[in-house]
């Protein structure tokens, strides 16, 4: 699938969905030709990006932003570099994401909801389907633009707040499930970013799924050791992306940034 991605790309048409793909799969130095013998790299759809206008955008030019700061993360986690080491299209994309940080801030409402019209000039909306299709997907890409410090920021907080609030208070109002995913993976990020250990399971049962069909008990068994058990031996699966190390004191919301953390898991390169 990646391959063939790599093969289809051309100008033309909004790259921001390939340049999500790519970005996680492919190294930030990457280069290929496409199936028309093109030259492409990832620093190349990072370019297109850059230069796209953030008003035209879907979701009001969020998943744009998104992008470029997950590339940019990968960059930085790749090459174990700070914001002050960028160079080139990467120091052009994090100009863009700093801009567009401020400009949210500055766009927020006093309930700590963003602008209901995005970038595009302050709004507030009574609407919940609308309140959490803007502010879900406003805090979605803050969540992976912003520093570890910045995630302890009073008005960062009161984003966090508001939608979680507004998830909560309008739990039965119909809305569609695009806008409730935005808000609650923005939740997500911000959990695993300032909880240590998060995003670690636990594995719920040793059976495997073959045997709990062939045993006809639902996965229960007398020989396997409950969850408790397996949580007290440490036993886990591979985390999906590593947390910041637990510090011995945690009075602070945002734990220290880590300079091998990766929004995806993927280890930087030593």
């Amino acid at each position: 699938i990646i391959n063939d991605a790599k093969k289809q790309v051309h100008q033309g048409v909004e790259i921001t969905w390939t340049l999500w793909a790519l970005a996680h799969y492919e190294e930030p130095d990457a280069h290929w030709f496409s199936a028309t013998g093109e030259p492409w790299s990832i620093e190349r759809l990072v370019k297109l990006q850059v230069d796209e206008p953030v008003t035209s955008g879907a979701c009001g030019g969020c998943h744009g932003l998104f992008v470029l700061a997950y590339a940019r993360n990968m960059h930085m986690s790749t090459n174990r570099l700070n914001r002050k080491q960028l160079r080139g299209v990467w120091f052009e994309a994090d100009q863009k994401i700093q801009r567009y940080i401020a400009e949210a801030r500055a766009l927020q409402n006093t309930d700590g909801s963003f602008s209901a019209d995005h970038f595009k000039g302050p709004r507030f909306s009574d609407d919940f389907p609308t309140r959490i299709a803007t502010s879900g997907h406003q805090l979605e890409w803050l969540m992976v633009a912003l520093s570890q410090k910045q995630l302890g920021e009073e008005w960062v907080r009161r984003g966090i707040t508001a939608v979680s609030k507004d998830l909560v208070n309008n739990k039965h109002v119909a809305s569609d499930c695009g806008p409730l995913y935005h808000g609650m993976h923005a939740l997500t990020i911000y959990r695993q970013r300032t909880v240590p250990g998060y995003l670690i399971p636990q594995f719920n049962s040793q059976i495997k799924m073959a045997d709990r069909k062939k045993s006809g008990s639902g996965g229960k068994s007398a020989g396997a050791p409950d969850s408790s058990a397996r949580r007290d031996s440490g036993e886990s699966r591979s985390p999906v992306i590593k947390s910041p190390p637990a510090e011995a004191n945690r009075k602070s919301t945002a734990p220290a940034a880590n300079s091998s953390t990766r929004i995806d898991g993927r280890a930087a390169r030593k």
